[in-house]
């Protein structure tokens, strides 16, 4: 389930139909659910369009777009084939002959494979429509400000709005089903049978007083039509019950069940979605159906017929790459200041160590700042290799040194060879520093040059050199 908002916009008669849904809880909830009459020319449209959304406080970048069930073509097919692959040339071809003075560009067309009958040969039901009729809406909504992300019929609504309802009102309608969604004077009939459109037609029925009359017929016709096509295919099939929704001045006060032969059940879209509704903005418009809005936006999908144009699909694609390049790159950004300001605070620190180091080697003398010195020679090499062992070293050397003994150079090698030059005092400091050097268990084969270790006259000191290895 697609957690994005999911915003439909409706064309259909004189009105426009505006539905929005999201997923809370695990389930998707309808927001706003409003409707404004067409009374602007087709230029003023997309600001009308502009002025209703910001009236009910809708902010809508993309939304789905819902064109007429009469605007497109429907056709029922058999086809001689069961095979998914050749049934999808075979109804390119079929719309090739059906639109011969177009080229195949200019058609946008959908399909379903609604059965099998014994023989091997499938049922489609197609709907065709001119690619043209489509962008002269999407152009509308573009102007607007707004991302055309699909296309569908309010035929994919009803379908999804009957799918939706819980299990009771499945039952009620059974597994096949006629629909008919009453718009004011526009009239859309469908047979639904196992989540799938068989048949479908619109009809229109003007501002006459035999209006009453002209429905019952157009709704008898319907349902001959349909009758004689399902007998046709597959022998009639079990007799399916019959559903009303929508709202029209044209039912009220209709004898229908007289000229159905038969009880029908009746649905109010929105009193049947209570349960889904979480409305910002109130419904109004009561003559207009919103069962096809509500159908798609409760589910979130317009899968079941998309008829979106080629161009339109890759235009998408690309703003969609374009998106997850711009988030990818956000993510990066983030990142990367992230390992500078840490990087920043490491140096920082690194840095108020060094100032240290050198304030303690300004005020220290002798040995203390022969160790200090080392200490500053080495300490880089130790924050980056992580090697320890020279501030160890140096550590117990500073330890073991007594007084009267000072260091004039002091080094440590890559094999771990330490040489140390200086003074003492008197023989007696010498021999207790060399005494504890070896007293160390990580100091071995220590040496003292004799050579450099001579005693002077009263009073002089004893220059040495004393060498060992360490063990790491």
């Amino acid at each position: 389930m697609q957690k994005k908002p999911f915003v439909v916009i409706e064309f259909n008669a004189a009105t426009i139909r505006v539905c929005r849904s999201v997923v809370r809880r695990g389930r998707r909830a309808v927001t706003h659910c409003f409707s404004f009459p067409l009374s602007v020319s087709w230029q003023d449209l997309p600001q009308e369009i502009r002025a209703n959304f910001k009236n009910r406080k809708l902010r809508a970048s993309s939304a789905v777009l819902m064109l007429p069930r009469d605007k497109a073509v429907s056709h029922t097919w058999v086809l001689p084939s069961n095979n998914a692959e050749e049934i999808s040339q075979m109804v390119r071809l079929r719309v090739l002959k059906e639109y011969s003075g177009l080229g195949k560009e200019d058609v946008v067309y959908d399909y379903k494979i609604t059965g099998t009958d014994k023989e091997g040969c499938a049922q489609v039901v197609a709907f065709l429509l001119r690619k043209a009729q489509i962008l002269r809406y999407t152009e509308v909504l573009s102007r607007s400000g707004i991302v055309v992300r699909g296309v569908t019929l309010n035929t994919a609504g009803l379908l999804n709005w009957l799918e939706s309802l819980d299990s009771i009102k499945k039952k009620e309608c059974g597994h096949r089903v006629f629909l008919l969604n009453a718009d004011d004077r526009s009239f859309d009939l469908q047979l639904l049978a196992e989540g799938k459109t068989i048949f479908s037609r619109s009809f229109h029925v003007a501002e006459a007083d035999e209006r009453q009359d002209t429905l019952s017929k157009e709704v008898k016709l319907s349902l001959e039509l349909c009758r004689r096509q399902q007998k046709a295919f597959s022998g009639g099939g079990p007799e399916a019950d019959f559903c009303i929704t929508g709202a029209s001045e044209k039912l009220l006060g209709l004898d229908i069940d007289s000229w159905l032969g038969k009880e029908f059940k009746a649905f109010d879209p929105l009193e049947e979605a209570r349960s889904y509704l979480d409305l910002k903005s109130p419904a109004n418009g009561m003559s207009v159906s919103y069962a096809a809005a509500l159908g798609l936006a409760l589910t979130g999908s317009y899968e079941g017929l998309d008829l979106t144009p080629p161009d339109i699909k890759r235009e998408n694609e690309l703003l969609e790459r374009k998106k997850a390049f711009k988030r990818w790159f956000l993510s990066l950004t983030i990142l990367f200041f992230f390992i500078c300001s840490v990087f920043c605070v490491s140096a920082e620190h690194k840095i108020s160590r060094l100032f240290d180091l050198k304030a303690k080697l300004a005020a220290s003398a002798g040995t203390e700042r022969a160790l200090d010195i080392l200490l500053l020679e080495h300490y880089l090499d130790k924050e980056v290799l992580g090697d320890a062992f020279i501030m160890d070293v140096s550590r117990k050397l500073f330890e073991n040194t007594p007084s009267g003994v000072t260091f004039s150079s002091l080094d440590i090698n890559d094999s771990a060879l330490v040489s140390i030059a200086g003074v003492a005092e008197n023989i007696g400091a010498l021999t207790l520093f060399f005494s504890r050097l070896k007293s160390e268990s990580s100091f071995k084969d220590i040496k003292m040059d004799f050579n450099q270790a001579k005693e002077k006259q009263d009073g002089a000191d004893i220059k040495f050199k004393i060498s060992w290895q360490c063990r790491r």
